[in-house]
């Protein structure tokens, strides 16, 4: 009988801040893949799509200033995505012995109104960026 665990190898990596290099630019898991746990790497990629449409359009196609307003703009979240996504990847996916008791005992309490505010960061979106290159 095979067991629940994941027996794949899965390749994580530490969040990076540099996604461009002059006229081409990274998004979605090749700039910023995350474990599955979160299940939210199409979103990124999603989101990552119209920051960048809306960067391009208000730098007046001056890619460069885009590409770098686009990083900044995307950085913290997708990196927190990444963090997160590992977090809950060894604590509450993959917890063996006395960890396992740990994190059982932590979340017996979790109703889903705290689940939904745990998560509130994730599900209300990301902010669509203003029209001005800054």
């Amino acid at each position: 009988m095979m067991g629940f665990r994941w027996r794949r190898s899965v390749v994580d990596r530490n969040p990076v801040r540099h996604w461009h290099k002059g006229h081409v630019v990274l998004l979605g898991d090749a700039a910023h893949a995350p474990l599955q746990s979160l299940a939210q790497g199409a979103c990124m990629a999603i989101e990552d799509g119209l920051c960048l449409g809306e960067v391009i359009h208000a730098a007046n196609d001056d890619f460069v200033a885009a590409f770098r307003r686009f990083e900044t703009l995307r950085v913290t979240r997708t990196a927190r995505v990444q963090l997160e996504s590992r977090a809950i990847w060894d604590w509450l996916l993959h917890a063996e012995g006395i960890a396992r008791d740990v994190r059982n005992a932590t979340v017996a309490d979790w109703d889903e109104p705290h689940m939904f505010d745990c998560l509130s960061w994730l599900y209300e979106g990301a902010p669509v960026p203003k029209a001005v290159i800054q």
